[in-house]
């Protein structure tokens, strides 16, 4: 067998690994998130990374489910799930009322976030299943 076909052979798995992480440092985050055991109906959550200067990363939770690009490594998570409490009601009688929202979630899960996650290369799931309480 040739020098180059045995540098080719050996090369190419580690090529193909290589080909497979994303090309601008992402990986691909998604999961469910639940609230007293139901699926939280809209939110959002954010990924701050520890140790490291990589910048933030979020998105929307609909339906129970959340899924966005972040930095490989430990984040924190901060998780932020609103309720209606009650309407506002609008100076123009043409206008429906607005709701007022509250967050529904302890500060342990937002702005004390003890949640924290390591975000893998390619794909990671993390699920969070949260109490109001």
């Amino acid at each position: 067998m040739s020098l180059l076909r045995c540098t080719l052979l050996t090369l190419l798995p580690a090529l193909m690994v290589v080909g497979c992480d994303e090309p601008d440092g992402l990986s691909s985050v998604s999961g469910i998130v639940t609230v007293d055991g139901q699926p939280a109906a809209q939110g959002a959550i954010s990924l701050i990374p520890l140790g490291s200067d990589a910048r933030r990363s979020g998105g929307a939770i609909e339906a129970g489910s959340y899924s966005m690009k972040a930095p490989q490594g430990r984040a924190k998570v901060v998780i932020h799930v609103p309720k209606v409490v009650g309407q506002q009601p609008s100076n123009d009688p043409n206008q429906p009322a607005r709701p007022i929202m509250k967050e529904s979630l302890p500060p342990r899960f937002n702005s004390n976030s003890e949640l924290v996650i390591e975000v893998q290369p390619g794909e990671s799931v993390h699920n969070f299943d949260l109490t109001s309480s």
